[in-house]
């Protein structure tokens, strides 16, 4: 392990002290200005990391064996930068493609390097997938020896779930024609290849081979590129997407248990329909189980079922439940907006309503909180509110905010299909 994480930190040095330093120190060709960032990503991160603090800590463990499996646990969340870094990494092999053989081969041999650019850029993501298979040797050995185990299966764990999110991340960096933003669609939950029918009205269409990927605000659906047709790389095609807010579950389709089907919902009450097969029942259930988990929050959260805080520029809005009395919450007036669900707003001043609601719609995340709010009335606001200049007396006016959650609320859970927004 040691051995060949020293091997790893000098390949990142080829990278960052030879290719990043040749082309800061004498700059890029012109139509490459601003690729550099794209091609390299967080490498010098990931390099100054394992150079100055992980292959020490590394060595320390040879006279602790013990501490090896706590390494790995402690530092789950620093590991992150290698989603990061695959998340970039098609980009990354798109730009290297086109200069392999003319500047990057230049830089090479200058450099004196025996393997190209592309060979050191894969060096990290083979390297955050050989953790596993190292820590899986090392629990061989401690089972065979008798000795504890409970902590090194732990990060053996931690050490799969890891490369997981990076393999995933990469296919989604090789997403085409996706107009949104991709990192704003909270967690990647899951994502697979299913055979798909899409039903609109009474017309069912021939199915379809679809990559499909599962956020926590939206399901993404989109055609595999054909490598036949040139691609050396795996890619998708954007097809089609349907908000959380407008997503309806069905699971046992005909009484299949590998098919499940997905509507989506419009303004006008129309209902498209995706009937999907998946590979195996265990897939299915898998995907049914994180849509209803999703919905579910969703529904408790519309429904006021428990009591949480949301803070924005000084405000808090309270969800559900009535808001803190004012002889116990801090000196500030509480503004409050009559609505389903109720939402209270604390700013600063004293008492007074606030405003009646058009419409209210939610879009929750594990971490984030997405509100759309169309005003109907402004009566007795405080003299400097943050959001008094988006407001107006007469008419309507549309206000987007993304809230960071301070208090997340305890959800109930539930197996029953529906659409959470009626």
């Amino acid at each position: 392990l040691i051995e060949t994480e020293k091997m790893y930190v000098d390949d990142l040095g080829l990278i960052v002290e030879g290719y990043m330093a040749t082309m800061g120190a004498k700059g890029v060709p012109e139509d490459m200005k601003g690729k550099d960032k794209i091609v390299f990503g967080n490498i010098h991160q990931i390099y100054d990391w394992h150079k100055d603090y992980f292959l020490g800590e590394l060595e320390k463990c040879v006279a602790e064996p013990r501490r090896l499996a706590q390494l790995f646990i402690k530092h789950e969340r620093r590991l992150h930068m290698y989603v990061v870094y695959c998340q970039n990494k098609p980009k990354s092999e798109h730009i290297v493609s086109e200069y392999i053989d003319t500047y990057f081969e230049e830089l090479k041999q200058q450099l004196g390097h025996r393997l190209q650019l592309n060979d050191l850029l894969i060096k990290p993501v083979q390297r955050i997938m050989k953790y596993q298979l190292l820590l899986k040797d090392f629990l061989k050995y401690y089972t065979k020896a008798g000795m504890d185990t409970e902590e090194l299966e732990k990060a053996v764990e931690v050490m799969c779930i890891v490369p997981k999110r990076c393999n995933d991340m990469m296919n989604v960096g090789r997403l085409q024609g996706f107009e949104g933003k991709i990192t704003a669609q909270g967690k990647l939950l899951q994502q697979d290849t299913f055979t798909i029918s899409e039903q609109d009205s009474s017309f069912l269409s021939r199915a379809k081979e679809r990559r499909v990927f599962l956020f926590e605000q939206l399901v993404i659906f989109s055609e595999p590129i054909d490598r036949k047709k040139g691609f050396s790389l795996p890619g998708y095609i954007f097809k089609n997407s349907i908000k959380m807010s407008c997503l309806g579950v069905e699971a046992n389709v005909e009484g299949d248990p590998c098919r499940f089907a997905l509507s989506s919902r419009a303004a006008d009450g129309s209902t498209v329909r995706f009937v999907l097969q998946a590979s195996s029942p265990e897939t299915s259930r898998a995907w049914v189980a994180d849509v209803f988990q999703i919905l579910e929050t969703q529904r408790n959260f519309l429904n006021g079922e428990r009591f949480c805080i949301i803070a924005i520029q000084g405000w808090q809005w309270w969800l559900g439940g009535n808001a803190p009395s004012p002889h116990t919450a801090p000196r500030a007036p509480v503004m409050a907006a009559h609505c389903s669900p109720r939402v209270m707003v604390k700013c600063r001043g004293h008492l007074s309503p606030c405003a009646v609601l058009q419409c209210f719609t939610m879009t929750i995340t594990s971490l984030s909180l997405s509100i759309h709010i169309t005003w109907r009335h402004w009566a007795h606001a405080p003299s400097t509110p943050p959001l008094r200049h988006l407001l107006t007396a007469s008419g309507t006016r549309d206000i987007k905010q993304n809230l960071l959650l301070k208090q997340p609320s305890s959800f109930l859970q539930s197996t029953a299909p529906y659409f959470p927004l009626s």
